[in-house]
């Protein structure tokens, strides 16, 4: 008989604890060996008994589930980590994929899903997948595009027009003339597609350039 998966959940939401805990344990291949509403008491809990699988929450009141997978990663605690979160902004996703977590899922996900993604992460695959997968890749692809598109002199221009700077300002501080940042400015904003300097600086924001 193969032993079971052993999943830890941490949730500062007690109803949401209670309701991943009786969805997961009917799952004849999981075994739930802890639910936890804060850091502290999982992180004294892996002195007892690691689980395979953490599922866990961004938000924990005055804790982070950042500060949980750092320390995991830190210490090379042999852990799988789904994040199950309330959200799906670009920004926390690529936060999360960068620190190595597994597997990333909004929380009104579906009940088959979340199975097919603890049993996906167990052997060792990631798992982003429709939305979440959709958003992480093209912020991927359009960043190292937009790298690859814009020149460093460029991308210089462009982080000090998001500083709020004036054009004989850039040029004070690039040691260029006013009228090459007018010229790299122009350049700027027919590459990104973009109309004015406004929309080239939240672009830029978005897509995570500057």
């Amino acid at each position: 008989m193969l032993a079971k998966i052993k999943i830890s959940i941490v949730d500062d939401h007690i109803l949401f604890l209670n309701g991943v805990e009786a969805m997961l344990s009917g799952v004849d291949d999981f075994q739930i060996i802890g639910k936890f509403s804060n850091k502290q008491s999982f992180l004294d809990s892996l002195e007892i008994e690691k689980p395979d699988v953490l599922l866990l929450d961004l938000n924990l009141g005055v804790d982070s589930g950042f500060d949980i997978i750092q320390i995991l990663k830190q210490n090379k605690i042999n852990v799988r980590i789904i994040v199950l979160s309330m959200h799906n902004e670009i920004t926390f996703i690529k936060k999360t994929y960068a620190l190595g977590v597994d597997g990333y899922l909004v929380k009104n996900t579906d009940e088959t899903i979340l199975i097919e993604a603890i049993k996906e992460v167990i052997l060792g695959k990631k798992y982003f997948k429709n939305e979440i997968a959709e958003k992480l890749l093209y912020q991927i692809q359009w960043q190292f595009s937009e790298e690859q598109l814009l020149t460093k002199k460029e991308l210089e221009v462009l982080g000090l027009i998001s500083k709020g700077f004036s054009t004989q300002e850039i040029a004070d501080k690039l040691f260029i003339s006013s009228r090459t940042v007018d010229t790299h400015r122009g350049n700027i904003l027919k590459k990104m597609g973009v109309k004015n300097s406004t929309e080239a600086v939240k672009s830029a924001i978005e897509k995570g350039l500057i």
